[in-house]
Formats: structure tokens, sequence, C-alpha cells
């Protein structure tokens, strides 16, 4: 979480904040859904947008890098195999940590079973749950474009406590996600530095 809050800090330094936002996402995945209302953001200034995204890029393939060449192999599968199922799987599948009763999908039945059921194939992200979940990234990314720090907090923030739902096990328990970020989107003075709004 507070990876995330330095990459909101270094806002008006777009390829830092990007570079920021990379080592967020590399310390607790969850950053990386945050880069729709990122690209949003800097949308209206193009060279705010390219610095953002190169700097992204580079630090995701420096920081894949050093994950994939520090990975190793496990029983029979592959040391790409290995990447994946060791990072996607851990975060979306059930049976890594059990599911805890104390979270939102704690006591699942009903509806929120259904929920969680993948509409097509076996994966998690096919689910109604996970698809909401998208959309939600998808208009974070549209609202954001000449908005405000303060709004870009407050998105961000929605975008965290979206991420506590849909992650299987103590969901909804990670307070630290979300909650710096809407302090920042209710309690940021709207002021105006340059010529955008910061």
């Amino acid at each position: 979480a507070s990876m995330t809050l330095l990459a909101f800090a270094l806002l008006n330094r777009p390829a830092w904040a990007g570079v920021a936002l990379v080592a967020a996402a590399g310390v607790g995945f969850y950053p990386i859904f945050m880069t729709p209302a990122w690209v949003g953001f800097y949308w209206r200034d193009r060279r705010a947008l390219a610095s953002f995204l190169a700097a992204c890029t580079v630090a995701s393939v420096l920081l894949l890098t050093f994950v994939y060449q520090t990975s190793r192999p496990h029983g029979d599968q592959s040391r790409l195999q290995t990447f994946v199922s060791d990072t996607l799987g851990h975060h979306t599948d059930p049976d890594g940590y059990g599911r805890s009763p104390f979270g939102f999908w704690g006591q699942q039945t009903g509806w929120r079973a259904w929920l969680q059921e993948p509409l097509a194939g076996s994966s998690p992200m096919a689910s109604p749950l996970w698809l909401a979940f998208f959309a939600l990234l998808l208009l974070a990314g549209l609202v954001t474009p000449g908005r405000d720090p303060a709004a870009l907090a407050l998105v961000l923030g929605a975008v965290a406590l979206g991420a506590t739902l849909v992650k299987p096990h103590a969901t909804g328990t990670y307070l630290t996600w979300y909650y710096g970020l809407l302090l920042l989107g209710f309690g940021l003075p709207r002021f105006t530095w340059g010529h955008k709004k910061l």
C-alpha cells in the first residue's frame, strides 16, 4: 500500500510514478489493476502518458526478468508454468490459502457462490465477479481523463477496494490497500499547479 501511495505522490513525474506503480505491483499484485485509471489520468497529456507508459514498460520488463530468473521449476512444471501458476494462480485460487470465514466470500452460498463460478472454463477470472471487476477497471480508465488528483485517488481507492473483493481469501480485510487513497481523495485540497490541477 505504501508503494501505491508513493506512486501517487509522484503524480507530477509520470515516469517515476510508473516505476513506483510497477514496484508496488511487484510487492503486492493488486496495483497492476490501477493501470487503466493512471492511463486515463494522463490521457490528455500525451507527453506525460508516453513517459508513464515507457517507464511502466521498462520497469515491468526488469521486474519480470528478475522474478523469472530467480524462479525455479516445481515438480513436472517448466519454469514458465511455475512462474505463471505461482503468480496468477496463487492469487486467484482459493486452494492456495483457503477461504477465511471472516471474508466476504467466507460463507459462500447462494448468490455469492454463483458470483464466483466461472461462466466458461475453469479460471476464476471468467466468473461474474471478475467480469464485473474488469468492467470497473474499464470504467476507471474512462472517468479519469481531465480529473484532478483527488478524483484519481478516489478512483484508485475504488479499484483497490474492488481488488479486495475478487481476492478469494480474507476478502475485504485488506484495508490498507484502499484506505490511504480514499483519505487522499476525500481530504486532498483542490488547487492548480501549472496548467494541470494537482
